[in-house]
């Protein structure tokens, strides 16, 4: 028997809906709560009300019901969607259900819990079950927490009053006063402030040699006064060095750039700090996927052994990876893509990493959000095409430096060719060459990183669709010398070092290039810095700071562009020279604007737009008098500030505000003032984000509140908006 494709069409439907109806009673959970019994039902809101003590402060309800067994459903269930899905609802919602034996267990947990947190005569005075509707049942608590318990005395003492405290290094004695004095005489007592101390004071003394270091904590409360006094005895133990250091697991791994990465030598002072900058050091080189540290301790009670060994069991990663997707883009300009690529990170042994990365797309020019509804945009495909690869080599020279060469090869249709009204722009796309050869090394425990790199550039124009080059665009070769200085102390939530999602800490970064223009015969000075701070606000609430600056100093090249203003009709030898410095700014100037800069606009939406009238065909050169193009800057600054916060399980936000400004010559203070809000969603590679930036009115050009249309040098306005959408992955900065 035969079936036609509109016969499979139409039955589709059906078969679906027969699919949907066989698999729901299969996925769905036993009866709900009888109307007898609420065991069973679904929870919709757990409601936890405190009676707070005269002192006030008291614990956060949100915090409470996180310790509880006894969960609120989904965020979106209620008494209402719950009577329209029914059992089939779990398929797209989490329902909790009430079970009475897990909240007879979870009022002694409340009362447990408040009592860590200072509370000792916490009390949970009421626990009621709520009906609302025949399924659905919402969870009543009431509190009392009582008088809390304050802190009269912290003192440190030595566990053995005869032996003095050790006198090197100099700086142990006052950071285990300072980290005593973390615990605040006339504050709440907290039993995890106090083990926390505790863990901090042995920390600080095996951090600085002390590699048997221990802590006897005492905390005597006194109920009938509410009061508590703490006691921390410490013993330093001997000053211990690091023994004979083993590296197991490793197969056929090289273990002499393992070491190097490690950077621990034996007879070195012991240290748990330097522990971790080693296990950290290991997983950054790729080929390690989890190392665990066993440092052999003498057994107590046994003589100590002073040259204390230690052990890394190490779990290999894959060696080879290739990775195929995509990707699109729809704002400024409409693209998509297909990526591929090949890594290895033992190539040839000796850890070398070498990849290659190729990238295939198509660019549908001159297609943009802002014109999606024109009735003919003209849609020319271009094709872009990037391939780049790399190899690293460890131990370069000396154990700690590591070089690096790259080649990458481009063909694309530059940004700043395009004018905000671009169907009459001329077609043609850049073949781009370019090679680096470079160092790097890392100093003070891989926190400071310097680098040094010899480069060169060759950008070609290559006509498109029969059309000509803009006049004065010819190839053009770069090669420069740049530096780099990085100081990276920025920390994850659990206080390790994540410049993926940092929590606390600073970064600092600079990059400095010394350029020459060929044939032109000009040369350059290019600085780029750059500051990044997070200040954690609470255990998951981050306030980050980014700003950021370049200048740039051209000599031989840009007068035309310095001078402003357009050429006079007829003038092709300005309008040639305009379009040569506009060429090579492509290139050396600054950009602002976009999914990492200044949101509230689009892709070098900050920049300033200028008119060249050599991007148009000589027929096209009057109606594009009034396209403009983005000019790269010589001068740049940009500022953001960002709240971010997480919302439920893997979903998070953030609360921004941006500024940047870019401009060629004569500085006016535009500080393009935007701000937003995005939404986070976590994944392994970094939170995928979907950020919405509004222009702020009266805030993008001092002394006016006159934003320019687009066809007179304005940003490109989607919708008619004075908004931008944005979707990446990865954090801002």
């Amino acid at each position: 028997m035969t079936v036609s494709s509109r016969e499979l069409r139409r039955a589709c439907p059906a078969l679906f809906a027969a699919a949907l109806a066989l698999a729901l009673p299969a996925c769905r959970p036993k009866p709900a709560c009888s109307p007898d019994d609420a065991k069973g039902c679904v929870i919709a809101k757990i409601a936890l009300d405190q009676i707070h003590s005269p002192a006030g402060g008291g614990v956060k309800a949100s915090d409470v019901k996180d310790r509880l067994a006894t969960a609120e459903s989904s965020f979106f269930v209620t008494k209402s969607t719950v009577a329209l899905l029914g059992g089939s609802g779990e398929i797209f919602l989490r329902y909790e259900r009430f079970d009475a034996l897990v909240l007879e267990r979870d009022l002694d947990r409340i009362e447990r819990y408040y009592r860590s947190r200072g509370y000792y005569e916490a009390r949970v005075r009421a626990a009621r079950v709520l009906r609302d509707g025949d399924t659905v049942v919402k969870v009543q608590l009431v509190v009392d927490e009582g008088p809390p318990t304050l802190l009269t005395s912290v003192d440190l003492t030595l566990q053995d009053p005869t032996k003095p405290l050790p006198m090197e290094p100099t700086d142990l004695a006052p950071t285990l006063v300072e980290t005593k004095d973390e615990l605040e005489v006339g504050a709440r007592f907290e039993e995890d402030t106090y083990e926390s101390t505790k863990r901090a004071l042995t920390r600080a003394m095996t951090d600085r040699g002390y590699a048997y270091a221990s802590v006897l904590g005492r905390a005597a409360v006194d109920l009938a006064r509410h009061t508590a006094r703490v006691t921390f005895a410490v013993a330093p133990g001997p000053p211990c060095t690091f023994g004979k250091l083993t590296l197991e697991g490793l197969g056929d791994l090289p273990e002499e750039p393992l070491r190097a990465a490690m950077d621990i030598e034996e007879g070195q002072p012991f240290s748990t700090e330097a522990l971790d900058r080693a296990q950290a050091a290991l997983a950054q080189t790729g080929v390690v996927g989890a190392v665990t540290v066993d440092v052999q301790r003498t057994p107590e009670g046994d003589t100590p052994v002073t040259a204390v060994p230690v052990r890394f069991l190490i779990q290999k990663a894959a060696l080879r990876s290739i990775v195929i997707g995509g990707g699109a883009e729809l704002g400024s300009r409409v693209r998509a893509h297909l990526i591929t690529t090949w890594e290895h990170k033992n190539f040839l042994g000796g850890l070398r990493r070498f990849y290659i990365d190729g990238r295939a797309g198509i660019l549908f020019y001159p297609l943009q959000l802002t014109n999606w509804d024109a009735p003919d945009p003209g849609v020319r495909p271009l094709p872009e095409v990037r391939l780049t690869t790399e190899l690293r080599q460890p131990s370069l020279f000396e154990r700690r430096t590591t070089g690096n060469a790259r080649l990458e090869a481009r063909y694309y249709r530059p940004d700043t060719a395009d004018a905000n009204v671009a169907q009459s722009a001329l077609l043609f796309e850049n073949l781009e060459l370019h090679g680096t050869v470079g160092l790097e090394r890392p100093f003070w425990a891989s926190r400071v990183r310097l680098g040094t790199s010899l480069n060169g550039q060759f950008i070609a124009p290559v006509a498109m669709y029969s059309s000509a080059l803009p006049s004065g665009f010819a190839p053009i070769s770069i090669p420069y010398l740049e530096a780099t200085a990085a100081l990276d102390l920025r920390k994850g939530k659990e206080g390790k070092p994540d410049a993926r999602s940092p929590h606390s800490g600073v970064y600092l970064g600079t990059s400095v290039q010394l350029a020459g223009v060929l044939p032109e015969g000009g040369w350059d000075l290019r600085i780029r810095p750059e500051f990044r701070a997070y200040i954690p606000i609470s255990s998951s609430v981050t306030l980050a700071f980014r700003a950021a600056s370049g200048l740039l100093f051209p000599t031989g090249y840009g007068q035309r562009l310095l001078e402003g203003g357009t050429c006079a009709e007829g003038d092709d030898t300005c309008n040639t020279e305009r379009a040569r410095s506009l060429q090579i700014m492509q290139l050396r100037g600054f950009y602002s604007g976009g999914i990492d800069t200044n949101r509230g606009y689009g892709r070098n939406g900050v920049n300033p737009q200028e008119i060249v009238l050599a991007l148009f065909d000589t027929g096209q050169q009057t109606a594009g008098q009034t396209q403009r193009s983005p000019i790269g800057g010589r001068w740049l600054w940009e500022a953001q500030l960002e709240l971010r916060f997480p919302i439920y399980e893997s979903f998070g936000a953030s609360l921004f505000v941006d500024t940047s400004d870019a401009w060629y010559a004569d500085l006016l203070f535009r500080p393009h003032l935007s701000t937003g809000f995005g939404l986070r969603y976590a994944t392994p590679i970094g939170p995928l984000r979907l950020d919405v930036g509004v222009r702020i009115p009266c805030a993008q050009v001092i002394g006016t509140c006159e934003e320019l249309p687009p066809e007179d040098g304005g940003p490109p306005r989607p919708l008619d908006l004075p908004v931008n959408l944005s979707i990446a992955v990865g954090n801002p900065f």
